[in-house]
């Protein structure tokens, strides 16, 4: 009995020592790891201030490109730029001194530069102000005489000096940061060979646990299949609850391009006819004619837009002819609007497509559409819409730029993330395939309701 006792003592002593050496070299690791984290928090401050020097040298070359361009031409246009511009400098400059507030040499350089950075401006402004108030051989003769170019060499020199300072540290970092990660794998292969001599000296004691681990590894089973039941009806809850949040906004967008038809819409109709009375009464007027066409004009920009707006909430060619025919109406305006190019292939027009669909359909169409205007720089896009016994089929073609596979699983990109989401409520699924340069396929499957 005492020889037993002791069998499972050593194992139990030289488990416990080996337990203590992996604690202290997880303690190693760990701190070692923290130095590795410190050096990489340092390379990317180093990194923020080397492109807040970057912006805030390339802000004060954007002004004096606005100066030089005012001087040139003397159009006042060339201006509207300048004083966005000058505050972009003084805050980039702000900016730069806050993140260089540990570092005295930076702050003396930037102490350095700030008088030159107001002489700077100093010397735009007067140029400026002289090819508005003379003309432009004036202001020609007063960048000539290179004051303006000297101030901005010595700028550069100092900003050379100070990105020149950031670059030896980043490489000191660098360095430093080899280093840690070296240490770190050094580290590693230690605690994993503790852990084998560890793993070795526990199959002994794992023998008289095996019993255990069979009844706990039964009872995680069955906690996890209770848990996957459970999961499966929050995930159908959520689905409905999902599938109930989109009719009622549906609803709601329906709702609301109503009243944009009825009311709004009639209202305008009625200013509509309410000016065009006070001008032909007063159409001798030539002033007043003159502010018709502009008044004409804006209430017409004002319809189209007020259409447009109800279009997207809800197209009136939806409901009174059909999903086929608001989506020809959608695609031809989206073209008529992009100048892209749309080649359509939808079901016959006697083809009834279920009502359960013609909405989800339709938005999920909006929603590529949308995509392709804000992202793929297309110039052909082709749409087809097919149904089978089980199955409706949307699929959009474009040959815009495509996207990368970064961009293809990123759940934080809206556009995909919401068709995906929108065609899964629907217990239906969208498959997007694209390359860089290749276009971009998107795939939509919905199931065809029973009823």
């Amino acid at each position: 009995m005492a020889s037993d006792h002791s069998l499972i003592q050593r194992p139990t002593l030289l488990l416990l020592a080996m337990g203590a050496l992996l604690l202290v070299v997880s303690g190693f690791f760990y701190w070692n790891v923290e130095q590795f984290a410190a050096s990489d928090r340092m390379i990317r401050h180093t990194h923020r201030v080397i492109v807040a020097i970057t912006k805030a040298v390339s802000s004060l070359r954007e002004a004096e490109a606005v100066q030089r361009g005012y001087v040139i031409t003397g159009e006042q246009a060339y201006l509207a730029p300048y004083g966005p511009l000058v505050e972009t400098v003084h805050r980039n400059w702000s900016e730069l001194k806050a993140l260089t507030v540990d570092d005295s040499a930076q702050q003396k350089r930037i102490a350095r530069l700030e008088p030159l950075i107001v002489e700077k401006l100093a010397d735009l402004e007067l140029t400026i102000s002289v090819r508005r108030d003379q003309d432009f051989n004036s202001a020609r003769n007063l960048m000539m005489n290179n004051y303006g170019k000297d101030v901005m060499d010595i700028i550069r020199v100092e900003v050379d000096t100070m990105l020149d300072e950031e670059a030896r540290q980043m490489a000191d970092r660098n360095q430093a940061a080899e280093q840690a990660h070296a240490i770190s794998i050094i580290t590693i292969l230690i605690f994993l060979a503790s852990g084998l001599l560890l793993a070795l000296v526990s199959v002994r004691l794992m023998r008289h646990t095996q019993n255990l681990n069979r009844a706990a590894l039964v009872a995680q089973r069955r906690h996890e299949a209770q848990l996957e039941q459970k999961i499966m009806l929050r995930t159908s809850q959520v689905r409905q609850l999902a599938s109930h949040l989109e009719s009622v906004r549906e609803e709601e967008k329906r709702a609301i391009a109503r009243e944009l038809h009825d009311d709004i819409g009639s209202s305008m109709t009625a200013l509509s006819m309410v000016l065009e009375g006070h001008f032909r009464q007063n159409a001798e007027y030539p002033s007043v004619m003159k502010s018709a066409e502009k008044v004409r004009n804006l209430l017409t920009d004002l319809t189209q837009s007020t259409r447009r707006i109800q279009a997207g909430l809800r197209p009136n060619t939806l409901d009174s002819l059909g999903l086929t025919e608001a989506i020809r109406e959608a695609v031809n305006e989206f073209s008529r609007r992009t100048e892209i190019e749309c080649v359509l292939d939808l079901p016959p027009e006697e083809f009834e497509v279920p009502q359960l669909l013609q909405v989800p359909l339709f938005r999920l169409l909006q929603e590529a559409l949308n995509n392709i205007t804000k992202h793929a720089k297309a110039t052909k896009v082709e749409i087809s819409l097919i149904f089978d016994k089980n199955n409706a089929l949307l699929k959009i073609i474009d040959n815009g730029i495509g996207m990368s596979p970064e961009r293809l699983v990123n759940t934080k990109t809206h556009g995909l993330l919401g068709m995906r989401e929108r065609a899964a409520y629907l217990e239906g699924h969208a498959d997007i395939v694209s390359r860089p340069g290749e276009g971009t396929a998107v795939s939509i499957s919905l199931p065809i309701p029973l009823s």
